[in-house]
């Protein structure tokens, strides 16, 4: 991963802006990890979607579920659903993904120690 999103994603992480939620990149009030990259990232806009949720509009094409390839690029990352290494404390100890972080009840604070911790070699 890059380090200027890196260190950008693990502020908003710890901000207070965003309150962490499961299954969605964005709820009306709730933000999955991925949901918050998306957002620093400034490439796209968001839009009201089925109810409460969001989807991620970059040009003509929007994503409700898995983080928009653009975002990923524009960040470094490898992948949406698994950007920690495997074995690292994160992976076995916390999630298996990041973007299903909340499955386990995981706080976007301790998220972003993890990404903090390991970001070179996400």
């Amino acid at each position: 991963m890059r380090e200027l999103p890196a260190r950008t994603w693990v502020w908003a992480l710890r901000s207070g802006k965003y309150k962490g939620t499961t299954h969605h990149l964005r709820t009306d009030k709730r933000w999955g990890p991925m949901g918050v990259l998306c957002d620093v990232s400034g490439l796209g806009r968001w839009r009201a979607y089925a109810g409460l949720n969001h989807t991620y509009q970059i040009g003509p094409t929007e994503w409700a579920l898995y983080t928009p390839d653009p975002v990923l690029e524009w960040a470094g990352l490898k992948e949406s659903i698994a950007p920690f290494p495997p074995g690292t404390w994160i992976d076995s100890e916390i999630l298996p993904s990041v973007h299903h972080c909340a499955l386990k009840r995981v706080s976007l604070s301790k998220i972003a120690s993890a990404i903090e911790a390991n970001w070179r070699n996400m």
